[in-house]
């Protein structure tokens, strides 16, 4: 077991375990250890600054895992590192862990063609948000609570004056007025 101060304590993301919910850090220490260490809660019991007690358990993609101690037991003899005079420890920022590549695999069967009728979905989702979206503001300028019996009617008819506006806007051609009240 080794005794070093925090110098930096960066998130390093989250994940789930049969222990429950942890949250990963790179800490680097002040004798110029830099590892992976996990913690319980959002907020670790140890941070920079803090002098703590630590053991290097593994490695994984070339980083060690660290389990820190931040209240080790009086009477703890700790390890000595060793460190080169005169060497100063700069916090760092953690390196992104390697991809794993993984083989190409063709599909067993090709993929299935999208249908026409499904091919502007994302469109069409987006001219009845943004319908949603225009009802919604007249409504609150109004100050009025919405026309719920006619809402899916009001909406169909923005969404197709939309849809009407975005093709007008591909095909460059010029937009007949319409009778939509926005």
């Amino acid at each position: 077991m080794f005794q070093s101060q925090i110098v930096s304590l960066v998130p390093d993301g989250e994940f789930d375990t049969a222990y429950g919910h942890m949250y990963a850090f790179m800490a680097t220490l002040a004798d110029g250890q830099v590892g992976s260490v996990n913690a319980k809660t959002q907020v670790p019991p140890y941070g920079v600054g803090h002098t703590v007690a630590y053991d290097i358990t593994g490695e994984r993609n070339g980083v060690a895992k660290l389990k820190i101690d931040a209240h080790p037991k009086p009477g703890t003899v700790f390890a000595q590192r060793v460190q080169p005079i005169g060497a100063v420890i700069q916090p760092v920022a953690p390196q992104p862990i390697p991809a794993i590549p993984r083989p190409l695999v063709a599909p067993a069967t090709p993929p299935k063609p999208i249908p026409p009728v499904l091919r502007n979905g994302q469109t069409v989702g987006m001219a009845v948000k943004l319908a949603g979206d225009i009802i919604m503001h007249n409504q609150r300028a109004k100050a009025e609570p919405v026309d719920l019996p006619h809402l899916s009617r009001d909406l169909v008819a923005i969404a197709e004056a939309v849809m009407e506006a975005s093709h007008s806007l591909e095909t460059k051609t010029p937009l007949i007025d319409s009778d939509v009240p926005f």
